[in-house]
C-alpha cells in the first residue's frame, strides 16, 4: 500500500537549485591538486624619491621669489638687464642702449639697496653705489634667483631691496663642446665657446664669451630745444660702442658620494664708450671695467636620516673701473679716474633637518678695501678705505599641517668696522678728515607660506632690514 506524497512547487525549485550547484561545483581530479609554484629571488629593491630641484625649493619659500631658468634665454640674444626687466617687481634703468650702464631696483628700492651675488659671493662695493648689471654676462649662467625680501641665511646681508643671485652652470658627467655665433643690427655680434671634460670623479670646464656692438643708430636730435621743431635733425649716435670678454674656468672633484669640492675663476673685461646726452654727444669719453673672481666651495652632504650638511665658501674678488674723459665732455672738468676694490670673504653654513624642523646656521667674515685715484688732478688722492665685517645668522624652517604650512623665522647679526679716508672734491679744497666707525646691526624676519592647492599658495612676510 502506497501513500501519495504531495510536494510543493517551492520545495521542487529549491531541490533543483541544490542539485545544479552540486554538479557544477565538482572539479576534475587534476584540478583539485595545487599547481606547482617556483620562487625567484629578485634581490633587494630600493625606491628613492626624486629630489627637489633647487628652483622648486626656492619657489616654496615664504618670501616672494622668481627663478629665471637657462632654458628661457639660452636661445635668445639678450642680456641680464633685459631679463630682469621682464620680471615683475623689478625696475631696470639703462643709461643708453645695449651694453650701457644699467642698475636694478626691487619694489621701489634704491639700486644700491639690492645685493647682487654671483654664486653667493657679493659683488656690490662696500663703499656704496650701484653695480653695473650689464657687466655680468650670461655665457655660463644656469639660473637667476630673485628674492623680494629676506633670502635664506646661507646668503650674506639683509638688504631692504632684496637679493639677486646669479648661479653659474653646474658640472655633469657628460663630455661636451659647444660653439655658438649670433649677429644683430648695428654691429651686434656674440660668440660663445664652452668645453667640459669629465675625468672619473673629477671634471674640468672652460667657458668663453665675447660680445661686440657698434651702436651707431640714427635718432632725432632736438638740439636741446624740445619746443622748437625747426632745428630738429636726424643724426648718428657716436661713441656708443662696446666690446666685452668673459672667461670662466672650473675644476670639480667628488671623491665620494658625500663630499665634493669646486674651484672656479671668473674673468671679465669690458671697454665701452660713454656717448653723453643726445644734443651734446661725446667723442672720446670711455669707461673700462675689469673684474676677477676666484672662489672655492667645499660641500659635505648630510645623511638622508637627518645628518647635517655643511658648506664652506672662500672667495676673493677684484674690481677696477677706469673712466677717462680728458676733454671734460661728460660732467664737470676733465677726469681720468681709476677705482680699485678688493674683497676677501669666507662663509660657513650648516643645515640640518630634524623632524618638522630644518635648522640653518651661517657665519661669515669679510674684508674689503677701496682705493680711488685721478691722474688729472693735483690734489691728494689714492687714499685707501677699508671695511671689515663679521656676521652670524640662524634660521628655522618649520613644516606643519602635512607640509601645507611652512613658517620660517630668521635672525641676523652683523658687526661692521669701517675706515673711510678723506677726499677733496676740488684742487683748492682741504682734505676731508678720515672717518672711522663701528656698527652692530641686527635683523629679524619671519615668513609663512600656506599651500591652499597645487595652483594656489598664500604668503605673508614681516621683517627688519639693514
Amino acid at each position: 500500500m502506497f501513500r501519495h506524497l504531495s510536494i510543493s512547487p517551492h520545495f521542487r525549485t529549491a531541490a533543483l537549485a541544490l542539485a545544479c550547484l552540486a554538479v557544477f561545483s565538482q572539479r576534475p581530479e587534476a584540478a583539485q591538486q595545487p599547481a606547482s609554484e617556483e620562487a625567484f629571488d629578485i634581490g633587494e629593491i630600493v625606491i628613492i624619491s626624486a629630489r627637489e630641484s633647487a628652483a622648486e625649493k626656492i619657489l616654496k619659500l615664504p618670501v616672494t621669489t622668481t627663478v629665471i631658468q637657462r632654458e628661457k634665454f639660452e636661445d635668445r640674444f639678450t642680456s641680464l638687464p633685459e631679463l630682469l626687466a621682464e620680471s615683475a617687481g623689478t625696475e631696470v634703468r639703462s643709461y643708453g642702449g645695449l651694453g650701457s650702464f644699467s642698475t636694478v631696483s626691487i619694489r621701489g628700492s634704491e639700486s644700491d639697496q639690492v645685493t647682487i651675488l654671483i654664486d653667493g659671493v657679493p659683488v656690490n662695493p662696500a663703499a656704496g653705489g650701484s653695480i653695473d648689471i650689464s657687466s655680468i654676462p650670461l655665457t655660463n649662467v644656469e639660473r637667476i634667483e630673485i628674492y623680494r625680501g629676506a633670502p635664506p641665511v646661507r646668503y650674506p646681508g639683509a638688504s631692504i631691496g632684496g637679493v639677486i643671485n646669479i648661479v653659474t652652470r653646474p658640472e655633469n658627467n657628460t663630455q661636451k663642446a659647444e660653439l655658438s655665433l649670433s649677429a644683430g643690427s648695428f654691429g651686434e655680434l656674440s660668440q660663445r665657446l664652452s668645453f667640459l671634460a669629465p675625468l672619473n670623479n673629477k671634471s674640468v670646464s672652460f667657458n668663453y664669451g665675447r660680445q661686440t656692438f657698434d651702436g651707431d643708430f640714427k635718432f632725432l636730435d632736438d638740439n636741446g630745444t624740445p619746443f622748437n621743431f625747426a632745428d630738429d635733425e636726424w643724426t648718428t649716435r657716436k661713441n656708443n660702442d662696446f666690446s666685452s670678454d668673459d672667461l670662466d674656468l672650473r675644476y670639480t672633484a667628488e671623491p665620494n658620494g658625500s663630499f665634493n669640492a669646486a674651484i672656479s675663476a671668473q674673468i671679465f673685461s669690458k671697454d665701452q664708450g660713454v656717448p653723453g646726452i643726445g644734443n651734446f654727444q661725446s667723442d672720446t669719453a670711455r669707461l673700462k671695467t675689469d673684474r676677477r673672481m676666484i672662489s672655492a666651495d667645499f660641500n659635505l652632504r648630510g645623511r638622508d636620516d637627518g645628518g647635517a650638511a655643511t658648506n664652506l665658501q672662500i672667495s676673493r674678488s677684484f674690481l677696477r673701473t677706469r673712466f677717462r674723459d680728458v676733454f671734460g665732455e661728460i660732467g664737470l672738468g676733465a677726469k681720468n679716474n681709476r677705482n680699485t676694490t678688493v674683497a676677501d670673504g669666507a662663509r660657513l653654513t650648516i643645515e640640518r633637518r630634524k623632524g618638522r624642523h630644518g635648522i640653518s646656521v651661517a657665519s661669515g667674515v669679510s674684508a674689503e678695501s677701496f682705493r680711488p685715484s685721478d691722474t688729472m688732478t693735483n690734489a691728494q688722492s689714492g687714499k685707501s678705505s677699508r671695511r671689515n665685517s663679521t656676521s652670524f645668522a640662524v634660521e628655522d624652517s618649520l613644516r606643519v599641517l602635512r607640509d601645507r604650512l611652512t613658517v620660517i623665522p630668521s635672525y641676523r647679526y652683523e658687526k661692521i668696522s669701517s675706515r673711510f679716508s678723506g677726499d677733496d672734491p676740488f684742487d683748492f679744497s682741504p682734505l676731508a678728515p678720515q672717518n672711522t666707525s663701528s656698527e652692530k646691526l641686527s635683523a629679524f624676519n619671519a615668513g609663512a607660506r600656506y599651500r591652499v592647492s597645487a595652483a594656489l599658495a598664500l604668503r605673508m612676510n614681516y621683517g627688519r632690514y639693514f
